[in-house]
């Protein structure tokens, strides 16, 4: 997964997003030079908030920038990035928000102006739960095991822990709950918020309960607990 910053047309004035991030301060002009706050998307997960405050914080120091943060999900904020309601989104996942990305970009309202990171995301297991299932070695595995991953609301099922509400990634859950054939031996919950989303993963872990459950990287959920991503199947 290939995770670009995008911004609109204001950035030909302080340059890109992607050169504010090596300009020291001491050879940035000091006088900002438009007359309003540069607006930044607040999505509500970590990476976009640690890249929004760096580049908030170079913008106000290097450049003399006022700047605001406008809280809201990807979509939203991307349809207020079109309109000029914001002036920069820090970060983007495209496959998750593929036809939406493509429409924002040949609009001509919208710039993708750098590569942030690679990123990842996928459904995950504790590795002690591997350890006492040794056949759950990849994701279409699920189906043999409904019965560790039960759903408390509908034990004939199973339960994957997916994206919070709204969420983009919603869909590629859905989406990858039909290609792998599961849709009819799991139930997708949808965790109300990010916090409770990892709130019910931690809880599970501590109490070493098998779970199964989508998340993304780079995190520190994921880089603080020992976890496994199941393989998908190839394309």
């Amino acid at each position: 997964m290939r995770l670009m910053r995008s911004a609109v047309s204001f950035l030909a004035v302080l340059t890109s997003a992607t050169a504010l991030l090596w300009i020291s301060p001491s050879s940035a002009a000091t006088t900002c030079e438009i007359n309003r706050p540069v607006r930044f998307s607040g999505l509500n997960w970590e990476s976009n908030l640690v890249l929004a405050g760096i580049e908030r914080f170079i913008v106000e120091h290097g450049y003399g920038c006022q700047t605001s943060v406008e809280i809201g999900e990807t979509l939203a904020m991307l349809a207020a990035l079109q309109r000029g309601d914001v002036d920069v989104t820090p970060e983007v996942w495209p496959g998750q928000i593929e036809v939406a990305w493509e429409k924002a970009q040949k609009s001509g309202k919208v710039l993708a102006v750098g590569h942030v990171f690679d990123a990842g995301e996928g459904w995950y297991v504790p590795r002690y739960t591997l350890e006492r299932h040794p056949g759950l070695k990849q994701a279409a595995d699920l189906a043999k095991f409904t019965d560790v991953f039960a759903d408390p609301e509908d034990p004939s099922k199973g339960r994957i822990y997916g994206c919070p509400a709204g969420w983009a990634c919603g869909t590629l859950n859905t989406n990858l709950l039909k290609a792998l054939k599961l849709d009819d031996k799991y139930s997708l919950f949808a965790p109300g918020s990010g916090a409770a989303q990892k709130a019910a993963i931690v809880s599970a872990y501590k109490r070493k309960r098998d779970i199964v459950f989508y998340y993304w990287t780079p995190t520190a959920l994921v880089g603080s607990l020992d976890l496994v991503k199941l393989p998908l199947p190839p394309l």
